[in-house]
């Protein structure tokens, strides 16, 4: 509804209001200010849009359109529109408008991405989102014409990159395909595993920029998963026939350990487990593949955080034994059944009734461990007490004491470190990818982000990442965003927390509730990661 004659004037003095000419006053008549009112946001609209004859003519466009394309009125009103600057590209460009243009003033409306210049100065090339709607008078018949477009390069780029993305997948499934030793029910197993690709890549019209933004997060970690697993059937492949060929040196023992630890420190960090390391002090050194041996500990390490709940324990302990030295990880996570225990290293053996269904193994990883440990002269053994009381992997090497020497001390084994000046957000969602890609987006915003996926591993996690900001999803099942915020206040840490809901609902009465409940902010979904973006660094100032 309009406002009265007054009512939408600035200033005491009720002056009059000019925009690119056009003059808004006090005095004028409802007809005349709706009529300004419709030039200035017909001229101030971002994309182009304008006026077409049934036979092309350009007759009007918005001057934003003109501006931004360098481009003068008399340069192209009255002239065909396939005529004017940015449809001559090529003459194929041009042909395909004219002919769209043919079939518009028959009534059909049109619409297809096409590539025209954006800039007169420069020739720049832009993708642009394109539609012909007719206009039809009382009588039905086509009187205009309304071409409307809309820059889309960006997100043409992005779906490029998908697109190629998924073309990586399909040819690394092909390549795992290949591979003699997968039978066609363990492929099936795998390709279910990982056909997981964002649902925005079904959707790419549709799609927003940020929802591209996700897919290609989402795909990466795919490709990245499935080359390794790649990696890992290719060694089992050459494993079975026996053509593994080992690089062996004269390895530290307390230096290849660390590395294997560090290789996988951002899981253990992510998961706030405290990690223990209890490595002699003498210059033991091992025959090894240096590859191979971090191969070895970095799965082993990798199997304990990752089957090991937030804020549990995981420990490394090394020890001489005669012309030994036994490594033992251990963990107090998942645990192993005892008629599992026998099987844990066979190929391709099914672990999910021990661990969450999401994260079922496909047998790989241990069987190769055991392989490599073999090849190496070593041995392992697996032990448990069973479910939910953790287990140990045991790896006996052969080793090589030199001398009494003591390692250097400065090597680091510190399992985390919080980044005093940087402003940490804990994300709290149940969807695995909505929590992690929104982690992504935060460090790459400059924030410390910690992803978690339900209420009771943040509180976990937030007594030793000490979140100033939690970011938490209030549509989990189970949730009840009272309690939620009263068990978050009544921690440490949470007394001075910005808590900010994220939810489905938009209305007053719940923001009001969502305030009384405790929170500070209410984001509504889908959400705006500019707005979240805004919350934070607006918090950060103020702490």
């Amino acid at each position: 509804m309009l406002h009265g004659p007054t009512e939408f004037m600035h200033g005491e003095s009720r002056r009059p209001i000019n925009v690119r000419g056009i003059e808004v006053s006090a005095t004028d008549t409802s007809q005349e200010r709706s009529l300004k009112f419709a030039r200035i946001i017909f001229d101030e609209m971002y994309q182009f849009v304008g006026i077409l004859g049934p036979d092309g003519t350009l007759l009007e466009c918005n001057r934003t359109a003109l501006e931004e394309g360098g481009i003068t009125p008399d340069e192209v009103f009255g002239k065909p529109f396939w005529e004017t600057f940015w449809w001559t590209v090529t003459p194929k460009t041009q042909d395909e408008l004219r002919a769209a243009i043919a079939r518009a003033a028959q009534g059909e409306v049109i619409r297809y991405d096409v590539d025209i210049y954006a800039r007169k100065s420069s020739k720049e090339i832009m993708t642009m989102d394109f539609s012909l709607s007719p206009v039809k008078d009382q009588e039905g018949r086509v009187v205009f014409l309304i071409p409307e477009g809309r820059n889309i390069t960006e997100k043409k780029c992005f779906e490029r990159e998908i697109a190629e993305k998924n073309a990586q997948i399909q040819e690394l499934l092909e390549r795992i395909k290949e591979l003699e030793e997968i039978s066609p029910e363990i492929f099936a197993n795998i390709s279910h595993e990982l056909r997981n690709p964002a649902p925005a890549t079904t959707r790419m019209r549709e799609a927003t920029e940020a929802e591209l933004k996700w897919s290609q997060i989402v795909i990466e970690r795919q490709i990245q998963h499935m080359a390794r697993l790649l990696d890992d059937l290719a060694d089992v492949s050459w494993i079975s026939r026996g053509t593994v060929q080992l690089r062996r040196q004269q390895l530290p023992l307390r230096e290849s350990l660390v590395s294997a630890i560090e290789s996988v420190r951002p899981i253990i960090r992510g998961r706030s487990h405290k990690l223990t390391v209890d490595i002699p002090t003498e210059m033991i050194y091992i025959d090894a593949d240096p590859a191979r041996f971090a191969q070895i500990f970095s799965k082993l390490l990798t199997n304990a955080a990752k089957y090991t709940d937030p804020g549990g324990k995981i420990r490394v302990h090394a020890r001489l034994e005669g012309q030994n030295v036994v490594i033992t990880v251990g963990d107090n996570g998942a645990g192993i059944s005892r008629d599992q225990l026998p099987r844990v290293f066979d190929l391709f053996s099914q672990m999910s009734s021990v661990f969450e269904p999401s994260e079922g193994r496909l047998g790989i990883s241990l069987f190769l461990v055991r392989s490599l440990v073999s090849l190496h002269g070593g041995s392992i053994e697996a032990r448990s007490d069973g479910p939910g009381k953790g287990s140990e992997f045991i790896v006996t090497f052969p080793a090589k004491v030199i001398a009494t020497e003591l390692c250097p001390a400065d090597v680091p084994l510190e399992t985390h470190t919080l980044q005093q000046n940087v402003f940490r957000v804990l994300v709290v969602d149940d969807n695995h990818d909505s929590a992690d890609s929104c982690e992504i987006l935060l460090h790459d915003a400059g924030f410390d982000a910690r992803a978690t996926y339900s209420v009771s591993e943040a509180l976990l996690v937030a007594e030793q990442f000490r979140p100033q900001a939690i970011l938490l999803n209030v549509e989990m099942p189970g949730i009840n965003e009272y309690e939620v915020a009263k068990r978050i206040r009544a921690t440490a840490t949470g007394k001075s927390v910005v808590l900010i809901a994220v939810t489905g609902w938009g209305q007053e009465d719940d923001k009001r509730q969502i305030e009384a409940a405790g929170f500070d902010h209410h984001v509504k979904k889908p959400i705006d990661f500019a707005n979240i973006q805004h919350l934070l660094e607006s918090s950060r100032r103020n702490r």
